[in-house]
């Protein structure tokens, strides 16, 4: 894969920060782009931004394991690599190899789905915010059962 030079932007860092919190689909994207500092305004523009980032090596571009539906082929997935990691994060550790191998499927896509109206109803709300977020499988607890790691954690 070819790396592009591509300038970040302030948008391109809230889509990184998206992306972190779980894979999504470009209409996922557009979707949770209302809680951006600067929306999308169409499902084209996203879908142009994220081949660039994926150009420019910070995201990984993927199909989803679904079947397309009346759209044909199924839609792509985006997730964080490495460097959109550094990007975000600096020099901070990054995460187990397993974050940046996540695979698309059904229950991933409704996870992500379940995390943006999240988000989107904490900006709505004048009571509540997201202080802090663990993706899926990066929070691990130790209970009687045995291990267990949570889908994510609020």
């Amino acid at each position: 894969m070819t790396t592009a030079n591509i300038k970040i932007t302030r948008r391109d860092r809230d889509v990184l920060e998206s992306l972190y919190r779980d894979p999504k689909t470009a209409w996922q994207v557009l979707r949770e782009s209302a809680i951006y500092y600067a929306p999308f305004t169409s499902l084209d523009r996203v879908q142009d931004r994220l081949r660039a980032l994926a150009r420019g090596g910070f995201l990984q571009r993927t199909r989803a394991a679904c079947a397309g539906g009346e759209q044909g082929s199924p839609p792509y997935w985006y997730s964080l690599t490495k460097r959109g990691f550094a990007e975000l994060f600096g020099k901070e550790p990054a995460p187990r190899k397993a974050f940046f191998d996540r695979q698309p499927s059904a229950h991933a896509i409704a996870l992500a789905d379940f995390n943006i109206q999240m988000f989107l109803a904490a900006r709505a709300s004048r009571y509540a915010t997201v202080e802090d977020f663990a993706p899926e499988n990066e929070e691990r607890y130790e209970t009687s059962g045995g291990l267990i790691s949570p889908d994510a954690v609020y």
